[in-house]
């Protein structure tokens, strides 16, 4: 009886959920539908351009890992034959006899300097040899004959990329850190909580928001380069931020998302009403099933306690009385 009274209750409350959902949401929802000149076929498409979507998020092709790398070593190359250059390009040190000690030679300050820069010139030329070793091995590896140029379509691409994924990193690393605030702070709040941990917590809290603020700028300094360029944060407004869907939306920017009709908050939130009002539909489908086998459970514990306890007046005159009992009881 109680069971039964149980799951009658939970199907039931369940049936004005549902209910409640479609009339509270489906007026609004088809007035957006009409406002923004969408039809149902439009979110069934986009949930499964988002799904596909998220299952490509993180693939990364060869061909694209290898264009980066490649254009990136050529950087480092050139940043490695600038310095070089820095170094050999000096002019020749000139002495005057006051340099020089009567028995020793240079003095000893002199000496120290010639070494450093000695030793300076020998980096620089271990480190561009270095370089111009990686990208041989990058090009052999490719099988590139003839070396990418600034100039390059080819070398624009990979540095696009390299640019985008740097920048997809920036935002990765700041999430990360508000994140990270964001628990600090829930812990600061917790009742409970003593004066040396919220001491503690506050200093933890000081160190995210250097770390946030370092990781802004580098973010910010991307974002102005992107293609299209991407919005400038300021710092207040990431420290405003209680929740990081704007982050998600912002990590995709490599595969055009923002371009996406739903990518856009007024459709999420018109699509997220839609799927809202089907799923409810869909639990009123499943709860007339339900229903209507809870009704014939309930029938039939009845159809036997009433022949059980008819079968038993006679043989078993007490037992019938309590199972007559049960039987009254449950009607």
């Amino acid at each position: 009886m109680i069971d039964s009274q149980i799951l009658g209750k939970f199907l039931y409350n369940n049936y004005k959920q549902a209910l409640a959902i479609i009339d509270d949401l489906s007026p609004a929802a088809e007035e957006l539908k009409l406002v923004l000149n969408i039809s149902d076929e439009d979110f069934e498409r986009w949930n499964m351009e988002e799904f596909k979507f998220l299952e490509t998020l993180t693939e990364e092709t060869d061909e694209d890992v290898e264009a980066m790398t490649y254009v990136e070593a050529l950087q480092s190359l050139a940043k490695a034959e600038a310095a070089y250059g820095s170094v050999t390009t000096v002019q020749f040190l000139t002495y005057t006899p006051v340099d020089f000690t009567p028995t020793h030679g240079l003095q000893k300050n002199q000496q120290a300097f010639a070494r450093a820069r000695e030793a300076k010139c020998h980096a620089a030329h271990c480190k561009l040899v270095l370089e111009m070793n990686v990208v041989d091995d990058i090009e052999h590896r490719m099988g590139i004959t003839e070396r990418w140029q600034p100039q390059d379509m080819k070398y624009q691409e990979g540095l696009a990329y390299l640019t985008n994924r740097q920048f997809i990193r920036a935002i990765e690393q700041l999430q990360g850190l508000v994140v990270q605030r964001l628990f600090e702070l829930a812990k600061a709040n917790i009742a409970g909580t003593g004066y040396k941990l919220r001491q503690h917590i506050s200093n933890a809290i000081t160190r995210w928001s250097a770390a946030i603020r370092r990781a802004l700028k580098k973010y910010n300094q991307l974002a102005i380069v992107q293609t299209p360029p991407r919005e400038v944060i300021e710092y207040s407004k990431v420290t405003s931020y209680a929740w990081l869907g704007e982050f998600d939306l912002l990590k995709n920017s490599r595969h055009c998302i923002l371009e996406k009709p739903w990518a856009s908050k007024g459709n999420r939130e018109v699509a997220n009403n839609f799927f809202k009002i089907q799923r409810a539909h869909e639990e009123i489908q499943r709860l007339n099933v339900e229903v209507a086998r809870l009704s014939a459970w309930v029938d039939d514990e009845d159809a036997h306690l009433k022949s059980t306890f008819k079968s038993l007046v006679e043989s078993d005159p007490t037992l019938s009385h309590e199972i007559s009992c049960m039987y009254e009881e449950r009607r």
